[in-house]
């Protein structure tokens, strides 16, 4: 059968029957479905009418939650970090001072200044000069006594006497002098003794203060000792001749 395309009764007809069965709807696809509801607003999806990304809020998270990329094996390491500047220990107190070890002030003495040396020779010589005047008042006592002891004898040969008694008592005489001769002289040497300690602290030498302890002393000689090894080194270094400039003859 045909028909017309300008025959209006044909295309009445055809309304008509399209009108009385409509078309079956298109069979759905099981994995996308088209609701014809407007869907529900939900954190995990976007309407058709707006991006993803317009949300600022949204966004922002998105942008802060996204995992940091991945340094690969070939990029280049960053710098090492400065090393960190050394800690300089607080020179420790004179009381601190003291009670180090000789292992201990070793490092201490080594840093003295120059100047050290020239307070240090001063109290060496001052030592000295006392051990000096000391030793001669000790062997004008003794002289004394032998000056007596001749007179005596010179007498008992020309009276042609015994005088054997008063040479006992010479000898005793001699002996009370020396006895008070060494209790005051270990008395003034033990007030130049504290006189170097005193000395020697102010100087911020280590082990070095006022004491008698016999701990204390044993450790003090070590150190002074080792000044007095330092000082001479030191005169050494300063005689001519030692300037590392060899002359020619």
């Amino acid at each position: 059968m045909s028909f017309k395309d300008d025959d209006p009764g044909n295309v009445k007809a055809l309304l008509a029957a399209l009108a009385a069965n409509p078309p079956a709807p298109p069979p759905s696809h099981p994995h996308s479905s088209i609701s014809t509801t407007a869907p529900t607003p939900s954190h995990t999806s976007y309407t058709s009418h707006a991006p993803p990304n317009a949300n600022p809020d949204i966004a922002s998270l998105l942008s802060v939650l996204k995992p940091l990329p991945t340094p690969s094996l070939h990029s280049p390491s960053p710098p090492p970090a400065p090393p960190a500047a050394p800690s300089v220990a607080p020179a420790p107190r004179r009381k601190d001072l003291r009670s180090l070890t000789f292992p201990q002030a070793l490092p201490f003495l080594s840093q003295l200044p120059l100047s050290f040396f020239d307070a240090f020779k001063k109290l060496r010589d001052n030592q000295h000069a006392l051990e000096r005047e000391l030793a001669q008042e000790r062997v004008q006592i003794l002289q004394e006594h032998r000056k007596s002891m001749k007179l005596e004898k010179e007498k008992a040969a020309l009276a042609r006497i015994d005088l054997s008694q008063n040479e006992r008592q010479l000898s005793k005489k001699l002996e009370s002098d020396l006895r008070d001769f060494d209790r005051t002289a270990l008395k003034r040497w033990d007030e130049e003794v504290m006189r170097q300690q005193t000395s020697l602290e102010h100087l911020n030498v280590p082990c070095f203060f006022a004491t008698t302890s016999p701990t204390d002393l044993a450790r003090q000689k070590r150190v002074f000792e080792t000044l007095l090894g330092m000082m001479e080194a030191e005169d050494e270094d300063e005689e001519p001749g030692n300037d590392g400039e060899g002359g020619g003859s």
